[in-house]
């Protein structure tokens, strides 16, 4: 596990070397990352928490990341979520409420192992059919934005 949350940490090399390998966890919330181009590096990761940081864009490499099971993004600046996250598909747990999120990928129903899905306060105005199709999720928040459709569960 690596942990250094609450820092003031601006940036984290690019290269993690044999140790990014190793690791499982990686908690790197409440810091000042812009962005987090090494979660490539760290294929064996099955918890990654960025949240309270100042990223805009998740890096397309976290498809690589296939036995992540837990990604708390929450809290940051994103608009839009990477159409490679929905390779993850070990995903139990997507956390990324508070942020600027207009559209989720098309591709999210691939997430069949998704037991909690959290988009409250974010900025979508509707949800695609792909959430329907989600039959694990056991947590669904989405208060706080500009649905104008409800959702047909």
């Amino acid at each position: 596990m690596c942990d250094a949350c609450d820092g003031a940490l601006a940036q984290l090399a690019d290269h993690l070397g044999e140790r990014g390998r190793r690791l499982y966890t990686l908690d790197l919330e409440g810091n000042r990352l812009g962005s987090a181009p090494f979660i490539g590096q760290v294929t064996n990761l099955t918890s990654l928490f960025l949240a309270s940081n100042h990223l805009t864009s998740l890096d397309t490499s976290i498809g690589k990341l296939v036995s992540l099971q837990s990604l708390v993004v929450e809290n940051n600046h994103l608009t839009s979520l990477p159409d490679s996250l929905c390779q993850c598909e070990a995903l139990t747990s997507l956390h990324v409420a508070n942020n600027k999120l207009t559209a989720l990928p098309a591709a999210l129903s691939r997430l069949s192992c998704l037991q909690s899905l959290q988009l409250h306060s974010n900025q979508l105005s509707h949800i695609s059919l792909g959430v329907c199709a989600l039959y694990d999720l056991e947590e669904l928040t989405l208060g706080h934005n500009q649905l104008t459709v409800p959702l047909a569960l």
